[in-house]
């Protein structure tokens, strides 16, 4: 009689058990992992967009914006965790992306579930002058966490008076 090479039950039981075991330690991981991930994605990105606003102020020798958007059309002060606007503000005042004279270089969704707040300055917008300072009512720091922050932390994006941008991991709060 020949013999039927294979597992047997007992085998394929233990090999199921130690995938969930593994499983069950490596998910909780992965799902922070994202979270974390999500949060250096958008800040990142704010960041990304703050340079281009400056390099843009300097090869087009006007003032450029950068402002918080929901909508993806116009600034608003709470708008930053959901999206940013980049625009060219040939007046050199105003944060409406969509007056005279004004043209729009790069809209950006963000990701949902992560809020943001806006400090330093007199202002809600970031605006870079020809020269690529910050202008002198411009927001200097752009905060951003999520509602439920947790091991990913909060990020912090400071923009200093001569237009270098920074991004750092600071605690929830």
């Amino acid at each position: 009689m020949k013999k039927i090479a294979g597992f047997t039950l007992v085998e394929m039981m233990i090999v199921l058990v130690l995938l969930a075991v593994v499983a069950g330690i490596g998910l909780p991981n992965l799902t922070q992992m994202v979270r974390n991930n999500q949060m250096t994605t958008q800040a990142n990105s704010v960041l990304g967009a703050f340079q281009l606003a400056r390099s843009e102020a300097v090869r087009r020798g006007v003032p450029v914006v950068v402002c918080g958007t929901r909508n993806g059309t116009s600034c608003d002060q709470t708008g930053w965790g959901q999206g940013w606007i980049v625009f060219a503000n040939a007046s050199g005042t105003g944060n409406d992306p969509s007056a005279a004279g004004n043209e729009v270089i790069r809209v950006s969704l963000g990701a949902e579930g992560i809020d943001a707040s806006v400090s330093g300055g007199s202002g809600t917008v970031v605006r870079f002058a020809e020269t690529s300072l910050l202008h002198a009512n411009s927001a200097r720091e752009i905060r951003l966490a999520r509602s439920t922050c947790g091991p990913e932390r909060a990020r912090r994006i400071q923009v200093v008076v001569g237009g270098r941008a920074s991004v750092e991991e600071v605690p929830c709060s």
